[in-house]
C-alpha cells in the first residue's frame, strides 16, 4: 500500500494547488464496487466524486455503472455520450 511518503515525493515540485488520483487504486475502487454490487446496475453519486474526467473514466469503465446522481439538472452533461443524459 503506498504511503503518504510516497505520494510527497511523487507530487515534490508540483505547482500548487493541484489535484492527484492514483488510477490504480482508482481501478481497485471501481472493481470493489462492481463486486460487492453483484450484478446489479451502479450509479455515482456526483457529490462524491467531483471531476468529470473521473466519473467518465468510472462510467467507461463497465457497463455495469448506469449513469449518475445528482442535485443539479446541468451535470447530466457527464455522461457516457452526450446524446444519452443519465442523470436522474
Amino acid at each position: 500500500m503506498r504511503d503518504y511518503r510516497y505520494y510527497k515525493e511523487v507530487c515534490a515540485g508540483l505547482p500548487m494547488p493541484f489535484a492527484f488520483v492514483d488510477l490504480d487504486l482508482l481501478q481497485q475502487n471501481i472493481q470493489s464496487v462492481l463486486h460487492r454490487a453483484n450484478g446489479k446496475k451502479v450509479r455515482i453519486a456526483s457529490k462524491s466524486i467531483r471531476s468529470v474526467d473521473v466519473l467518465r473514466r468510472i462510467l467507461q469503465a463497465n457497463a455495469q455503472f448506469q449513469g449518475i446522481m445528482c442535485f443539479t439538472v446541468p451535470k447530466h452533461s457527464i455522461s457516457r455520450s452526450t446524446d444519452s443524459p443519465t442523470c436522474c
